[in-house]
């Protein structure tokens, strides 16, 4: 009997001093979502694919689920379902290239992205928000010289105006984005500052998409 005795606290004190192995916990389905969505989509030919095939391209490459509320972009803007589109989608991010894929099919409202559990939605949000987003312009820095001069304002322009590239930066999104919209030029709305290699800008969401599409542009000349 002190036998068995023995050997059960052995057998216990045995298990007692063995390692417990605890997996790390799971990634939570927002985070890895958001992952996928800050990664880079390397090169997709957009030739001859509509929206929602360049949709459905970039979920057989990501895995990441997206649902789109095609009826309300049709709806609340000029999107064309059936039209085909050109160029392709190189060294973006998969939220980004999302984003431009839409305005390339002729979103000209804004959407309104929603990372949830298991799936990204995206679908038309308020379009006379105001918000503040920040943007980093280093590469444009580093670069403007061969490609701002297509958007430079004209020899006429005050070159007090446009002391630095910050202000000839500044006075180009605003001529060409929503040019009434800008407290500069007495509207209520809009206005933006270079600090560094970042520009602050408020405006409302909708004039959001064609700013982006803006500062896309200038950093990729050839994509136009």
């Amino acid at each position: 009997m002190k036998t068995r005795s023995v050997i059960f606290l052995l057998s216990l004190l045995a298990f007692l001093a063995t390692p417990t192995l605890r997996a790390d916990p799971p990634a939570t389905q927002p985070v890895a979502i958001e992952q996928k969505l800050a990664g880079r989509i390397d090169d997709l030919s957009l030739k001859g694919l509509t929206v929602q095939q360049v949709f459905l391209a970039i979920q057989d490459k990501t895995r990441l689920n997206i649902i789109v509320d095609w009826s309300g972009l049709e709806q609340a803007s000029n999107i064309d379902l059936k039209r085909t589109l050109h160029g392709r989608l190189a060294g973006l991010t998969v939220g980004g290239a999302i984003q431009l894929t839409l305005t390339e099919a002729g979103v000209d409202a804004p959407t309104k992205m929603e990372i949830g559990d298991r799936a990204v939605t995206i679908a038309m949000p308020d379009s006379h928000k105001v918000e503040v987003r920040v943007y980093k312009i280093d590469m444009l820095l580093a670069s403007w010289k061969s490609t701002f001069p297509a958007t430079r304002p004209s020899k006429d322009v005050d070159p007090s105006e446009t002391s630095n590239f910050g202000d000839m930066l500044i006075k180009a999104i605003e001529d060409s984005v929503d040019s009434e919209s800008w407290r500069d030029a007495g509207g209520t709305e809009g206005s933006i500052q270079v600090i560094g290699d970042r520009i602050i800008i408020t405006q409302t969401v909708t004039s959001f998409v064609k700013i982006e599409k803006f500062l896309h542009d200038l950093e990729n000349p050839r994509a136009k």
